[in-house]
């Protein structure tokens, strides 16, 4: 007697999904941008960066100014601005600029037990019992940080620390609490926001020293002292288990930060831009440049290695002997920018589900790494359109890598064909 098997039945779905609605959620498990950031509902290049200093030297520390910037290492300060440099200096932490009562500016130098004032090639030491990890510029007076002890100038006269007469300069010490230690002053509105170990205190201080005052805030995991810098209508920072933000009530842990490969034991510096925070960051042991998007709420990579990194409205980071800022968007170099896309099926008989076909809707030439669970590696390449596998990936779970060097880099949609084989 013939006989005929049967041929099991099979289940096709096309997910088509535009740039701008690619995120963590429903079959989309992650998004990781490399050099690539959202703009307009597509995936771009990210920022052009350029140099713009070169050192005899390698430093550890940037310092910016709206009026200069600085790098530092081992008692000598670089000014970048004229190309020349100045010794004499002990473990800098912060340089604060101001403006006298007759407009003209200078700079505060707080190192670790003293501050010296900057005025032009003359370096003055002032407040030689005064000194601390962090400053800023705050109504008529400077606060610099120390402990749990805030340090202020006399009112319009920045570089007067050692008068403690009543209304003068002086000092304030928090009172006992989980905090811990001061490692960021952050003006923020009309207050000082004093970011601690472990959580932020508000601090208020108007005219007379006697009403000054300090309140807690949040609390919050143990933060990771030089990742706080202020973004427009909130404060970003990092701490132990990863990207946190303070919006004027509770600290928060970032959404969408994609941070998990961040060695949060390492330092980090961070930095504001056009509202946007950046950060140098350590990721499998070597340096790198992180952003997070605050339009997009999204964190991203960018294809530089950082050592440090400062700003006053524009960002400049250290990579060896120089020093690179960030420009608007990147018009062309041979750096790669690409985007990762994890997919998870979470469907009945996974292992029945192949991965058939994908198409990118943009503007290439793309390289295109397609991975199973299992690591396994399929590459393709060539302009916009629909890929054809050579060989279906079996399984609900891989990822999509589309990367491209070309300067008009970029991606407007992504579709992905799926097959379900039913079970006999």
């Amino acid at each position: 007697m013939e006989k005929t098997l049967a041929v099991p039945a099979a289940t096709y779905r096309t997910y088509t999904i535009p740039a701008g609605e690619i995120r963590a959620g429903g079959i989309v498990r992650s998004v990781h941008l490399e050099h690539a950031r959202r703009e307009n509902g597509a995936f771009i290049c990210a920022e052009q960066i350029a140099k713009v200093y070169e050192l005899t030297m390698q430093v550890s520390k940037l310092f910016c100014t709206e009026s200069d910037n600085y790098a530092y290492e081992g008692g000598r300060l670089f000014y970048l601005e004229e190309g020349t440099n100045r010794t004499g200096f002990s473990n800098l932490n912060r340089v604060v600029e101001y403006k006298d009562a007759d407009g003209e500016t200078f700079s505060i130098a707080v190192g670790a037990s003293r501050c010296y004032k900057l005025m032009g090639t003359t370096i003055k030491t002032i407040g030689t019992t005064t000194g601390g990890t962090c400053a800023a510029f705050h109504h008529e007076r400077i606060f610099i940080g120390n402990g749990t002890r805030i340090n202020y100038s006399a009112a319009l006269s920045y570089d007067t620390f050692s008068d403690r007469s009543t209304q003068s300069a002086g000092f304030l010490d928090l009172p006992p609490d989980a905090f811990g230690n001061i490692l960021e002053i952050v003006p923020f509105g009309e207050r000082l926001l004093l970011f601690r170990e472990y959580g932020v205190s508000a601090f208020t201080a108007f005219a007379d020293p006697l009403n000054f005052k300090a309140a807690p805030v949040c609390a919050c995991p143990k933060i990771v002292k030089g990742s706080v810098a202020r973004c427009g209508d909130s404060v970003f920072f990092f701490t132990e288990r990863g990207l946190y933000a303070y919006r004027g009530g509770a600290c928060e842990r970032v959404k969408n930060a994609d941070d998990g490969e961040i060695d949060l034991t390492k330092p980090i510096w961070g930095g504001s831009e056009r509202g946007n925070y950046y950060a140098s960051v350590t990721v499998r042991n070597a340096g790198k440049l992180y952003a997070y998007d605050t339009l997009y709420a999204e964190g991203r990579y960018l294809d530089s290695a950082c050592e440090a990194l400062a700003s006053c409205r524009e960002v400049y980071f250290v990579n060896g002997k120089a020093v690179y800022k960030l420009l608007d968007k990147d018009v062309g170099s041979s750096r790669e920018c690409s985007v990762t896309v994890s997919f998870a099926f979470g469907e009945e008989n996974w292992k029945e589900t192949f991965l058939e076909e994908i198409e990118v809707c943009g503007t290439g030439p793309f390289a295109i790494t397609l991975k199973d669970a299992a690591g396994n590696e399929t590459l393709l390449s060539g302009k916009a359109g629909k890929y054809r596998l050579p060989k279906a990936l079996r399984g609900g779970e891989f990822s999509l890598k589309i990367a491209g060097r070309d300067r008009f880099f970029r991606v407007d949609k992504i579709g992905v064909r799926t097959r379900r084989d039913r079970r006999l």
